[in-house]
């Protein structure tokens, strides 16, 4: 607690849990490529909250002044609350079943050739989900309201990406794409400014979709407009 460096750091092939770190003038909990932290917290540290280079789980980072989480390798079913970017992923991490909420910039990032899988992010002032190039960004929840909202739910700086399975709702863009030759299919984006702002050279087919009145039993309802399964929907 309140240490005038870092909080708790170990080198190489380390092995950091169960522990908790509070207003450290830098991070709190880092290790070496190699290393595992797992079930540990960090809260109001100056700089990253937990840092790995290899593996980090099962954490929960609050109000730090840099990344909340930053994994080299995988980050898997962390909390990300109030801190700068949420979630940070290096080239080729796989971030899977984390949280990101009200953090002032980033939700959750990857670089490129990572993954961001089943995760949610909901409120973080720049952008919900971000990825760079040869990204997977599958099965994601990104979410923005109005008290709070979110310049962009899902984003692709770059391409070669596949966005798939994804829901974005709330933002000034729902999905943000700005290279070429990226592939989106199964998405759905509803109540965004811009539902889907996808620049040329991209593979994207958007269908506007027609809500049903209110179903009782077991028929009824509208079509959804097609039977593609590579369509996303926009309503």
């Amino acid at each position: 607690s309140a240490s005038g460096s870092s909080g708790i750091v170990a080198g190489f092939y380390s092995a950091v849990s169960d522990c908790t770190a509070t207003g450290s003038t830098f991070s709190g909990v880092a290790a070496n490529t190699g290393s595992v932290i797992t079930r540990c917290t960090a809260q109001g540290n100056g700089t990253t909250g937990i840092s790995s280079g290899t593996a980090v789980s099962h954490c929960v980072a609050t109000g730090n002044g840099g990344d909340g989480i930053s994994g080299q390798g995988t980050v898997t079913a962390c909390v990300a609350n109030g801190n700068v970017t949420g979630i940070r992923g290096g080239v080729g991490a796989v971030i899977f079943g984390c949280t990101a909420s009200g953090n002032s910039a980033t939700g959750i990032s990857v670089n490129d050739g990572g993954s961001i899988i089943d995760c949610a992010a909901m409120n973080n002032v720049s952008s919900n989900i971000v990825c760079a190039d040869g990204c997977l960004v599958r099965g994601c929840n990104a979410f923005a309201n109005n008290v709070f909202p979110s310049v962009a739910n899902i984003v692709a700086t770059g391409g070669e990406n596949r966005l798939e399975h994804n829901n974005a709702t709330g933002a000034t863009r729902g999905f943000d794409v700005n290279g070429a030759g990226n592939f989106l299919s199964g998405n759905t984006a509803r109540n965004n400014t811009t539902n889907y702002s996808v620049v040329a050279g991209n593979i994207c087919y958007v269908l506007a979709a027609t809500t049903s009145a209110a179903i009782n039993g077991s028929s009824g309802g509208v079509s959804p407009g097609t039977t593609s399964a590579w369509v996303n929907y926009s309503f």
